[in-house]
């Protein structure tokens, strides 16, 4: 599942889920897709109320890091 070439191209998706941590893969950041760019994010959910609620906030931090030219139209609605 990991190697698949086919999957690349600014996707998030969740790789294991128990209620206090989780762990997210990123593939993107990539217009070659030939190559991997996968990215693998910890979570733990600390003083969220929930998992997916700290999966979320975690997704939100990660997106606010990259240049705005990665997300154009998502980067401005999550600046409020």
């Amino acid at each position: 599942m990991v190697n698949d070439k086919s999957k690349t191209g600014d996707i998030f998706e969740v790789l294991d889920k128990i209620p206090f941590r989780a762990t997210l893969i990123f593939r993107g950041f990539n217009t070659d897709t030939s190559r991997n760019a996968m990215q693998q994010i910890p979570i733990e959910r600390g003083d969220e109320d929930s998992i997916e609620m700290a999966i979320a906030n975690k997704i939100i931090k990660f997106i606010r890091k990259k240049p705005m030219a990665i997300f154009p139209g998502v980067r401005n609605a999550l600046a409020a």
